[in-house]
């Protein structure tokens, strides 16, 4: 099956947190993962185990160029819900960000994604744009 691209825009996203960045990394919103990557908005596979998918991820957009510079190999995106939960309200989307050093995910802190974007010539890139 073809892969999903495209751009999704993000124009109301909430700054990022230290607390959400040394924890998690990023939450994608549904809409952005039932767009770029699962209609279906990452079901748990037939084993239980949460969707999950690897990608490499760049940075773009109002960021010191040490951070646009770098490509993060490896990151990898999950579905997590609520057990018992079948809609997709309760699912929440993460990015890990574990392979950006510390200090370069900081400063992502109070930056936002205006946009998500999925390259039809690299499929396995996620381009996310910041606005400061």
């Amino acid at each position: 099956s073809a892969e999903l691209s495209g751009d999704v825009a993000t124009p109301d996203a909430k700054p990022l947190t230290a607390a959400s960045l040394s924890r998690h990394g990023l939450l994608m919103p549904m809409p952005v993962l039932r767009q770029l990557f699962d209609p279906e908005g990452g079901p748990r596979q037939a084993d239980g185990s949460p969707w999950r998918k690897e990608i490499t991820v760049k940075l773009c957009g109002a960021l010191p160029s040490t951070l646009t510079t770098k490509v993060f190999k490896s990151c990898e995106i999950t579905v997590n819900r609520s057990s018992g939960d079948s809609g997709s309200k309760n699912r929440i989307t993460n990015i890990s960000l574990k392979r950006i050093p510390m200090e370069m995910r900081m400063q992502l802190e109070g930056k936002r994604v205006v946009m998500w974007s999925r390259p039809a010539k690299q499929p396995d890139v996620l381009v996310l744009e910041f606005s400061a």
